[in-house]
């Protein structure tokens, strides 16, 4: 004798009448609201004023000034190991800017290099 097993699933019945209706209810574009922005302006003059400003930074990195101030601060001690009685007041703009190539424009950019070539250009003739 075999036993055979059967599943009967049950059939379930709404019972309750439904209706569903469809309606095509126009949606409203909800334009988000930028909060970090001041009033009136734009992401595109936002991006605009961050291109002014890095290209500010770029024409203050090539002033002598600038580029003194960064030899200083990173080649002052590399330049008193190898510099034989090495003062950091002879890196001054009177000692060095007259050995500048005369090639060089006023308009021509400085550089950290530059300035440091004309450090050792400096100690070589004194």
């Amino acid at each position: 004798m075999s036993a055979i097993t059967t599943k009967t699933a049950k059939k379930v019945v709404n019972t309750k009448a439904t209706t569903t209706k469809i309606v095509n209810v126009p949606t409203e574009k909800k334009t988000e609201v930028v909060r970090y922005l001041n009033e009136g302006v734009t992401g595109k003059q936002m991006m605009q004023s961050i291109y002014r400003s890095n290209n500010a930074h770029k024409v203050d990195l090539g002033t002598f000034s600038q580029c003194l101030k960064r030899a200083i601060e990173f080649g002052a001690v590399e330049l008193a190991l190898v510099i034989k009685d090495f003062n950091i007041n002879d890196m001054c703009a009177k000692n060095l800017i007259p050995l500048r190539n005369e090639k060089k424009t006023v308009a021509d950019k400085w550089s950290v290099y530059e300035v440091l070539q004309l450090t050792k250009k400096f100690y070589k003739t004194k």
